[in-house]
């Protein structure tokens, strides 16, 4: 089983699982008790006809995913695929669960997935790209020169 899941960084620095584009960025940026009183449960997205719903479920922390995992994957058979930035608070997380051999991370800036192939070879790593990240002289390849042409 894989579980795909984008992060963000509450201003107290915990990493909480953030589904989709539901919970912005401006969302994040309040603490963990602010961000546990958002309903993230109730709104299916239209293309999605079949995704359940789930009145009043609030953001978990990665934290508190792992800890969900651990208790049904006694085994460490899950996986993960996570989208975004790498920082500290979610290297520490990933470090200290077990489960790097798992993750998949995958970041739209190649910079932060570099950085994570440093801290940790073994994690799997791949990058995105958008149509407003394909620019001349762009800082999220790393700096490799992107093929940039119309189609």
């Amino acid at each position: 089983m894989v579980l795909e899941l984008a992060n963000g960084i509450t201003k107290d620095d915990e990493v909480i699982v953030k589904p989709g584009e539901y919970i912005g960025s401006t969302k994040c940026s309040d603490t963990v008790p602010v961000v546990k009183t958002l309903d993230s449960g109730s709104q299916r997205l239209e293309k999605y006809l079949f995704q359940l719903t789930y009145s009043n479920t609030t953001l978990s922390t990665t934290k508190e995913l792992f800890d969900f995992a651990e208790c049904i994957d006694t085994e460490h058979e899950f996986s993960f695929s996570f989208e975004f930035k790498i920082t500290a608070q979610c290297n520490a997380v990933f470090a200290q669960r077990g489960y790097l051999d798992k993750i998949a991370y995958q970041s739209f800036d190649w910079r932060s997935s570099i950085k994570m192939k440093e801290l940790h070879a073994e994690v799997l790593t791949s990058a995105f790209h958008y149509s407003r990240t394909i620019v001349e002289g762009t800082k999220w390849f790393a700096g490799l020169q992107a093929a940039i042409r119309e189609l």
